[in-house]
């Protein structure tokens, strides 16, 4: 909701979730809601898929040490 109205006092933005969520339904879209914490791991599965992923280009010496060890 915050970036739909990023201006709008967080205390208002529960109330206007309510009628977003009305027009939503009533123009036949989807609304998602979720807490912070899902949705960073949202957001990091997104990145992880569209960008590098398990890739890495840097491969530190000090971590292929480790590894060896």
């Amino acid at each position: 909701m915050h970036h739909l109205f990023p201006s709008m006092p967080r205390p208002h933005l529960r109330r206007a979730s309510v009628i977003v969520r009305a027009y939503c339904d009533a123009q036949g879209i989807r609304y998602t809601s979720t807490r912070l914490l899902a949705s960073y791991a949202i957001v990091i599965g997104y990145i992880n898929r569209v960008g590098l992923g398990e890739r890495d280009p840097f491969d530190c010496p000090l971590v292929a040490q480790r590894r060896a060890i």
